[in-house]
């Protein structure tokens, strides 16, 4: 279920093309997320539930008790609690940071090859990837473009 599929009465929605329209679905998701996660983040800095519960209604949802209620035991909840766990765990398992926003990579291969690029999927490597002082991602960065230029020039 998408979320434009709620905003029908509010927005006309029904023009867009669809790469607008998968704009627009992703944009809302991201900041639904964030929303959760900052009132997630709310409700943390209570050390009892009952309390948070109680006295914790961020005023955005004010005179809407019953959804900070549902909140509040969905931030309780055994799943969520796994989950919120195992996404803390492979962030910290990470070892390459993207560094190009929200940009999708599709769009920057497609610049890199109006430029003329040989190999875009190296070269957005490299721009996405390598920063000073990441010495992991310009080691491989650094490895792929000799492995590359030496195989080309071995086999033709």
């Amino acid at each position: 279920m998408y979320v434009s599929n709620f905003l029908q009465t509010n927005y006309n929605l029904e023009d867009l093309n669809e790469e607008s329209l998968a704009y627009v679905n992703r944009l809302f998701g991201e900041r639904y997320k964030q929303w959760k996660s900052d009132l997630h983040h709310h409700f943390q800095a209570y050390d009892d539930p009952e309390v948070a519960l109680r006295e914790g209604c961020p005023k955005e949802l004010e005179g809407r008790e019953d959804s900070w209620a549902w909140l509040c035991t969905h931030f309780q909840a055994p799943d969520f609690g796994n989950k919120t766990q195992v996404n803390k765990g492979n962030r910290k398992k990470k070892t390459l940071l993207h560094h190009s926003g929200s940009r999708p990579f599709s769009y920057r291969m497609d610049a890199r090859r109006r430029g003329g690029s040989k190999f875009p999927e190296i070269d957005v490597f490299g721009d996405v990837y390598v920063r000073p002082g990441n010495e992991l991602a310009e080691s491989l960065h650094v490895s792929i473009n000799f492995y590359v230029t030496h195989s080309i020039h071995i086999h033709v």
